[in-house]
């Protein structure tokens, strides 16, 4: 009996049908092919009730988006990763599609040919190995397709797991398939790699970039990792105290003169090194030392070829002029990428800059993303050989205090920096929920009149780490 679509009442009769039933209703409804094998059970179903139509359940799967009045599919990772491998699921339908029509025909001719005698059917034996045929076709295309199936969930379970770590890495296990640069694909989930990968790559830095955003929101730390690709990676923080002298260089009672390290930086990149540098906490510089950054950031053309000039202030004697002055290291420009961040908000010390200072840098806003520190917690759990689980544990402590914090039930929300110290400085696993509470708590909850911590905010906080840490129950 052929299913139609009626009403809602049918719609749920097809809706408890099994696999195997709702091949047969598919079959039953005169639809063919071998595609009919790989689909979903949920696209089958789908096309029964007539929500999508056969075209459309061809498509889907193939990997394509289904023009659809249902819910589209959420699993949009899965429909990527099948289009990926839509050659291989077209060669299965090429090499067996012709072989399985040809017995379907086979069997059509057997029902025929078949003949009554003597209340006996006589079937001729080339048609009986033709039913042998198809058995034994549909058995391989079944193996086949269980197969492809595996690695397929093997390759999205891989992907996912990458994902959820938030690492580049993903890009590389979907690169073979999806045929995209790895470069391209892993600075697309990331806005400061996209700024980074444009404006800072390795011998062909174009211009300085300022990652302004939230305390925890992983400046610092995506630097760090960018600048692994570089040949010298050097790193200066700065903070209201902070003297050209300090970046620069300075004579000592031992030594005539001493590199800072962005004089170290700047020379380094002189000789032909390529050199990533990193301004920590720019815009908590003041004075002298914020001034001081605006020429050294600022290209200067020298025979069709750019460079940054960095006046170091030391002491030299002009070897052609003879005239005492002070060294100017010209650096390649391609050989030095620079990258400075800085907290955003009215509780941090920050001076937001001038537009001549802005205008030296490309400026992108980051926030604190939930993949991103997990990459970063999991970084510490690895250091210190913790069990995989404490990294959710952690993430799901954060999450929670996002809440209180957006509540005002504390009074923000726990940074990168103190979750991963409470990791890093945690005697053991055990150890990790105290330790976060010791290097936290006085940050996190507001103070008294007293200077104490306010203690509802303090049980709060205490709650959500018993809450989320095995160890702490």
């Amino acid at each position: 009996m052929k299913l139609e679509k009626a009403s809602t009442s049918l719609d749920t009769v097809i809706d408890t049908l099994n696999y195997s039933e709702t091949v047969k209703a598919i079959r039953a409804q005169g639809f063919k092919g071998t595609w009919i094998a790989i689909a979903k059970v949920t696209v089958l179903k789908s096309l029964l009730k007539g929500d999508i139509s056969e075209a459309d359940a061809k498509a889907c799967v193939m990997g394509a988006p289904v023009a659809s009045t249902a819910t589209p599919p959420t699993d949009t990772l899965n429909i990527a990763l099948k289009a990926a491998i839509q050659p291989e699921l077209e060669s299965m339908q090429t090499r067996w599609g012709t072989a399985i029509d040809n017995v379907l025909e086979a069997v059509d001719e057997l029902a025929s040919k078949v003949t009554t005698g003597g209340g006996k059917a006589e079937i001729p034996p080339t048609l009986l190995a033709d039913v042998e045929n198809l058995k034994s076709s549909f058995t391989t295309i079944s193996n086949e397709v269980a197969r492809r199936n595996s690695k397929l969930q093997e390759l999205t379970d891989a992907v996912k797991a990458a994902l959820a770590a938030g690492s580049t890495e993903v890009a590389k296990i979907i690169a073979p398939f999806v045929k995209v640069e790895v470069a391209t694909a892993a600075a697309s989930s990331d806005p400061t790699l996209v700024y980074m990968e444009r404006y800072c790559s390795p011998g062909a830095s174009l211009k300085p970039v300022l990652v302004k955003g939230g305390q925890g929101s992983g400046k610092t730390f995506g630097a760090r990792e960018w600048g692994k690709k570089f040949d010298t990676y050097i790193e200066f923080g700065f903070n209201p105290e902070t003297m050209p002298s300090d970046m620069f260089g300075f004579p000592t009672a031992l030594e005539s003169w001493v590199d800072g390290p962005i004089a170290r930086a700047w020379r380094l990149a002189a000789s032909g090194q390529k050199v990533f540098v990193t301004l920590d906490e720019l815009y908590r510089a003041q004075g002298a030392a914020r001034q001081s950054m605006l020429t050294p950031l600022s290209p200067r053309v020298i025979d069709g070829k750019s460079y940054y000039a960095l006046n170091t202030g030391r002491p030299i004697v002009d070897p052609i002029t003879g005239v005492p002055g002070t060294e100017e290291i010209l650096a390649p420009r391609e050989n030095l990428a620079i990258v400075a961040t800085t907290n955003v908000g009215g509780r941090f010390d920050v001076n937001s800059g001038c537009p001549a200072e802005k205008e030296r840098f490309a400026i992108v806003h980051v926030e604190v993303e939930e993949a991103k520190l997990r990459a970063i917690i999991a970084s510490a759990v690895e250091a210190k050989k913790f069990h995989v689980n404490l990294v959710n544990q952690v993430i799901e402590f954060w999450k929670e205090c996002k809440i209180l914090a957006a509540d005002s039930f504390i009074e923000i929300c726990p940074s990168t920096r103190i979750l991963t110290e409470g990791i890093l400085y945690a005697s053991s696993e055990k150890d990790v929920p105290t330790s976060l509470a010791f290097l936290g708590m006085n940050i996190w909850v507001a103070e008294t009149l007293e200077g104490l911590p306010e203690q509802e905010q303090v049980k709060k906080v205490n709650a959500a780490l018993k809450k989320h840490f095995t160890a702490a129950k």
